[in-house]
């Protein structure tokens, strides 16, 4: 399946792209220079509340994810070039890796379920991010996962170039299908 992320401002929304259905929304504000955000359902019931940290003695980024049923979550930064991220969630190890440009994929379990690709250039202040999955029961955390990453980036500024990760990546599996 394929799902569209609009970026604008301070606002997500996941879209499926075949029927154009909306299937969550997502807001981050700034608290007393923390970043904080929420993904709410299409009723506006808050599924998981998002927090941000960085470890600038251990060089290492940190997301904690408040699922509504108490449960936390945590994404963490894997190695120095941030590059892989981890998030456990009832046994279950997410991995998600960054490539060079704008990819990244998500592993379950280090079995590849999404290949994420973000649009070069940003059209009247809106960032396009596709995702291509074989695994549509976790778009949910793959949406949080992404929004994670994406807490702080504000996209009012008009036309910009966005080149992607130019540094260390992990390597791409090119020829993964979902």
């Amino acid at each position: 399946m394929i799902y569209i992320i609009t970026h604008i401002g301070h606002s997500f929304k996941l879209y499926e792209e075949e029927s154009g259905e909306q299937l969550l929304s997502a807001r981050w504000d700034t608290l007393l220079g923390s970043c904080i955000g929420v993904v709410k359902d299409l009723e506006g019931s808050i599924l998981y509340t998002i927090k941000t940290h960085f470890s600038i003695w251990k060089w290492r980024f940190k997301a904690s994810i408040k699922k509504n049923i108490g449960l936390t979550l945590f994404l963490e930064s894997k190695n120095g070039w941030h590059n892989l991220y981890e998030l456990y969630y009832h046994g279950v190890k997410y991995s998600l890796k960054i490539h060079k440009g704008r990819k990244k994929s998500i592993f379950k379990n280090d079995l590849q379920i999404a290949v994420i690709d973000e649009a070069l250039v940003e059209h009247i202040y809106r960032d396009k991010i596709k995702i291509e999955t074989n695994s549509p029961e976790d778009i949910e955390i793959i949406f949080a996962m992404i929004f994670s990453l994406k807490i702080g980036n504000d996209k009012r500024i008009g036309l910009t170039f966005d080149f992607g990760q130019i540094g260390k990546t992990q390597p791409i599996d090119n020829e993964w299908i979902p």
